[in-house]
């Protein structure tokens, strides 16, 4: 279930789409969200322009009001699956927190437990194909 902000959210991509939501434009329901739902209100955003712009601004404020929600790995999914980005410019690359041992992996997706293959409901993972 979504709180009061995921929906606004949610509501702000839809329009972000040209799907009526009876909430005004996406930019009308971001700037709604950041003057309302935070003391002291947030400044308001403006367009910035393009679609692809549109999107970062979108996604970028998802990011910020759904922080530690467990919310960004489907974000960044989102983002390569609906949205064409290249992986490699919506996640990480290069050497991992400063290391120059270490670098980030390819893999984009979290691995389903062995213990799902049990499960009859389970037919596997929408991203394969399955």
């Amino acid at each position: 279930m979504a709180d009061g902000i995921e929906a606004r959210l949610i509501q702000a991509e839809a329009a972000l789409h040209g799907v009526a939501t009876g909430q005004g434009s996406w930019l009308d329901q971001l700037n709604a969200l950041r003057a309302t739902a935070i003391t002291p209100a947030l400044p308001a955003l403006t367009d910035p322009g393009t679609p692809d712009a549109r999107v970062d601004l979108l996604f970028q404020e998802r990011a910020s009001w759904l922080f530690l929600t467990g919310h960004r790995q489907g974000d960044l999914r989102r983002l390569v699956r609906n949205y064409h980005r290249q992986q490699d410019q919506v996640y990480p690359t290069g050497p991992y927190a400063g290391s120059t041992l270490v670098d980030y992996g390819a893999d984009v997706t979290a691995p389903v437990p062995i213990a799902e293959s049990v499960n009859p409901l389970f037919h596997g993972c929408l991203s394969r194909g399955a």
